[in-house]
């Protein structure tokens, strides 16, 4: 094959508007928003104990879907950005037909686990697990279509969910009995997204190709595990720590640390749609050996995002607006408690956003994965100290000192890359 200059491969890209962030900021917070909705209508038809259930399943579920991204829709966004407009159709049909593929065994995996734990199925596990591999592909669809350019594209589709599911609800919540709203407001849900996904499929004009997809996941295998392997990782820390705080200072103590963090969900919405758009625009730096521009795009992301995490932060620890003690009422103490903390730990981690794209634009998922599990391993020990103490706010200190030191391993990680990259060197994208 004939080697294309810079200029050439440019010319038979698909251009990447710079609007495409903002539209993926804004795909993001619907997504966001259809979950949220999902989960205030169950909380409302349900008993408590169908609730707790409701959220046991779609934790599992959730925990799928970010393993299904890191195997598939991160590499996605890594790799098949600097492809031509030809090359990315036949890559993103194999990546669709990888999508496919990994639902199958991730849907009996999904199953078998909610089996052992509850000792049975119930009817909303059963429900998500028929309608998991429409979701997952209407998940991945979203990236490729973020990918090329069109995340306006993948706002609408998000935004038709949106719509879909509330006319599902109101079907349900005016002609269901109470018997079984719960499932029939899942339901709602799982079939929006599934109609959903077709609509993505159109957008794309493009479909699954399952053979393909086996020889796609072969192909990118040396990004995929590391970035499973990052994700599991980082939650199952997040989630071994919040049991051993438990355990040490009391579970009204970690209710409160929780709370803390769950305040700072809406700066979700703005780095994970701001990092799902940049990634795109960062591969193609590095492949073009365009090294200042790359380093400059993640400065400025890492700054717009640790602005507003500092922001929310400020307002949060002297509870500007009272919006901490509104949104948690009797648990706002023990939040207030930790929030400077807190709030030191988030602006942390967003300024060290600006260098986990980075990598991820330059196919370094592996050395983020390095990071990551140093810093799972320091954040489990420093939360060990909660049995020599009868305050989290030491242990909550402690972890924003980690996180210190994961900005540092970050950024040193991208800098070292940069420094010792030829200016023309290309990351090779595999279809």
């Amino acid at each position: 094959m004939p080697i294309m200059t810079s200029v050439q491969a440019d010319e038979r890209r698909p251009a990447i508007p710079r609007s495409n962030a903002l539209w993926g900021v804004g795909d993001q917070a619907v997504s966001m928003a259809s979950n949220f909705l999902l989960t205030v209508i169950v909380a409302r038809v349900s008993s408590p104990r169908d609730f707790g259930l409701f959220t046991l399943t779609m934790a599992g579920f959730i925990l799928v879907l970010g393993v299904a991204r890191a195997v598939v829709s991160e590499i996605v966004i890594i790799r098949h950005a600097v492809l031509d407009i030809d090359e990315q159709q036949v890559a993103y049909r194999q990546a669709l037909g990888a999508t496919a593929a990994i639902a199958v065994p991730l849907a009996v995996i999904f199953l078998a686990a909610e089996a052992a734990i509850f000792g049975s199925l119930g009817s909303v596990t059963v429900i998500i697990f028929v309608a998991l591999a429409p979701l997952l592909l209407q998940d991945a669809a979203r990236f490729l279509l973020i990918t090329v350019g069109q995340a306006r594209l993948a706002f609408y589709n998000d935004m038709a969910w949106l719509v879909l599911e509330l006319v599902g609800f109101a079907a349900v919540l005016e002609l269901a009995g109470h018997g079984r709203q719960t499932e029939l407001v899942v339901a709602a849900w799982a079939v929006a997204g599934a109609a959903c996904a077709l609509i993505a499929l159109r957008q794309l004009r493009s479909f699954p190709h399952l053979a393909g997809g086996a020889h796609w996941l072969r192909r990118n295998a040396d990004l995929s595990w590391p970035a499973v392997v990052e994700f599991l990782s980082g939650q199952g820390a997040a989630q071994l720590v919040l049991f051993i705080v438990s355990a040490g200072v009391g579970v009204e103590a970690a209710g409160g640390w929780r709370g803390a963090f769950v305040l700072f969900g809406p700066l979700g919405v703005l780095t994970t749609g701001l990092g799902m758009a940049i990634v795109p625009a960062l591969a193609r730096q590095f492949h073009d050996g365009d090294r200042s521009s790359a380093l400059r795009t993640c400065l400025v992301a890492a700054a717009v995002v640790a602005g507003a995490s500092a922001l929310l932060g400020l307002v949060l620890t002297f509870n500007l607006f009272s919006i901490g003690s509104e949104l948690l009422g009797k648990t706002w103490p023990l939040a207030a408690a930790v929030m400077a903390p807190v709030a030191v730990q988030k602006t942390l981690e967003a300024f060290s956003l600006g260098a986990v794209v980075g990598l991820r634009g330059a196919s370094l998922v592996s050395r983020s994965m390095r990071v990551r599990l140093v810093l799972a391993a320091l954040s489990i020990a420093v939360a060990s100290f909660s049995f020599a103490t009868t305050s989290l706010r030491p242990v909550a200190w402690g972890q924003a000192a980690v996180m210190s030191i994961g900005l540092v391993l970050f950024w040193l990680q991208l800098v070292r890359h940069v420094r010792n990259t030829p200016a023309k060197h290309r990351v090779a994208g595999r279809t």
